[in-house]
């Protein structure tokens, strides 16, 4: 019945009770949901992945503005895509990881599919990476009271906690 309308008549449609219009919107963005999952390399829970993007559409259908210059498709793409980063950096659970050992860290490499464990070497160039790696993102001191702590500019301390996440992920990559 409704197979020949667009996104607009579509929403116009559910926000007006139709359920049906709902499930040809579920149906058209699946695919495009399985396609953006696959294609970030999420490994953890892709049905999780796809439910919480099926919330994201119904949220994007909810909140759609009728009137905005952007599409719903680019607007849900955008949505969608930011979900997918959160996904992506909630596999990372960084303070189950870690090991100290005569003044090195170590990470431990998650491989679900083998029995062995690998743990992989971090090396910290300044002291204060390794004190906003431990402190920070370990015990889970909030920046503000680290700078407080160390006397140091809180600009610094967001700067050296997006160094260190980054040298982390790209451990993962």
């Amino acid at each position: 019945m409704y197979c020949n309308l667009n996104d607009y008549e579509l929403i116009y449609l559910y926000r007006e009770k139709s359920e049906r219009a709902l499930t040809l919107l579920i149906e058209k963005y699946s695919t495009l949901i399985n396609k953006m999952i696959n294609e970030k390399g999420l490994t953890i829970g892709q049905n999780d992945a796809f439910q919480d993007s099926l919330i994201v559409l119904y949220k994007c259908i909810q909140s759609y503005d009728m009137n905005s210059d952007c599409s719903f498709f680019n607007y849900f793409l955008v949505c969608l895509k930011r979900q997918i980063f959160k996904n992506k950096v909630k596999e990372i659970n960084y303070a189950s990881m870690v090991i100290s050992y005569d003044d090195s860290i170590y990470l431990q490499r998650h491989e679900f599919c083998e029995d062995s464990i690998e743990y992989e070497k971090i090396s910290f160039n300044k002291d204060l990476d390794r004190k906003v790696f431990q402190e920070i993102i370990i015990e889970n001191l909030s920046p503000r009271s680290f700078s407080s702590k160390y006397n140091i500019d809180i600009k610094k301390v967001y700067n050296t906690i997006y160094l260190v996440k980054s040298k982390i992920k790209n451990l993962y990559k």
